[in-house]
């Protein structure tokens, strides 16, 4: 389980993990996660801009890609957890997890928007 976490958090290049807090990146990966394997929902408009702008730094800061690691690690225990589901099977249950973080309006809801 732990080399998703890893997964997780190298798939942002390295600029954005040194520039942004290791929990919101984390939040990120899970809404990312979330708008890819659901139709209902969506990434919010003009995230991509923003992190666009994270990235635009140059370090390459390799222990905050290990902070992001286990602020990922951490994130998705813990939404597993609440949601009674894992993250890395596909399936509806998700997609209620997803609405019930936007209803929520927890640091996930906020990344995301219903269709």
């Amino acid at each position: 389980m732990k080399h998703l976490y890893l997964v997780l958090a190298f798939l942002l290049p390295l600029p954005a993990l040194a520039e942004a807090p290791p929990e919101d990146v984390a939040a990120l990966r899970i809404a990312q996660v979330i708008d890819k394997q659901c139709d209902n929902i969506k990434l919010k408009p003009g995230l991509d801009r923003a992190l666009g702008a994270m990235m635009s730094g140059s370090a390459t800061d390799r222990a905050a890609m290990m902070r992001v690691a286990k602020a990922t690690e951490t994130a998705v225990k813990a939404f597993e957890k609440k949601h009674g589901l894992q993250i890395r099977r596909p399936n509806s249950s998700l997609c209620k997890a997803g609405t019930a973080e936007i209803k929520s309006g927890t640091a996930i809801g906020q990344l995301l928007k219903r269709k």
